[in-house]
């Protein structure tokens, strides 16, 4: 059985060490002369502890997640890099399972969390099942220009790094 404590430690790996993910995928259609597209989202860890890796994998397929792995090889920008396993869901129904799950623990990405549940559940009322039907460029356009509303970085100001030993933004 899975406790709130798994539920935030699993939070706690995401906000550090995962990726909540919204991106479009384009296809030609069946004549091969238009392109149609939807969203696709996806929650993934990347690391090199394969317990930690293990102990996730333990934790989604409590919850009925379809997942998968993939082993990501050395960077090739920084030979330093190990190989790392990467552990991923994707599809409405997997990361809206996920997300509920573990949205109330989540603190860096808990905005993109809400931006994705916020996202799946209006595909749901439009009716769109989860098997790649396409959506009009326009909502695609218009969910992107939220999506990178959302994404944008916090601006931290200069003044920042001579705060030392203070809580930050307390003057």
């Amino acid at each position: 059985m899975i406790e709130n404590t798994d539920l935030a430690w699993m939070a706690g790996i995401i906000d550090g060490e995962g990726s909540i993910m919204f991106f479009d995928k384009r296809k030609l259609n069946i004549k091969k002369t238009k392109q149609y597209g939807w969203i696709t989202t996806a929650i993934s860890v990347t690391n090199c502890d394969e317990f930690m890796i293990k102990r996730i994998s333990q934790i989604w397929h409590e919850l009925g997640l379809n997942f998968h792995y993939t082993l990501q090889k050395n960077n090739t920008r920084n030979k330093k890099w190990n190989e790392a396993l990467k552990i991923q869901t994707t599809g409405l129904n997997n990361c809206k399972k996920l997300l509920e799950k573990i949205e109330p623990f989540l603190w860096n990405k808990k905005y993109l969390a809400k931006f994705l549940l916020e996202y799946i559940n209006w595909r749901q009322i439009k009716g769109f099942d989860p098997f790649r039907k396409p959506i009009s460029k326009e909502e695609i356009e218009n969910w992107f220009n939220l999506y990178h509303i959302v994404k944008q970085p916090k601006i931290i100001s200069p003044e920042t790094t001579r705060k030392a030993s203070k809580i930050l933004g307390s003057g």
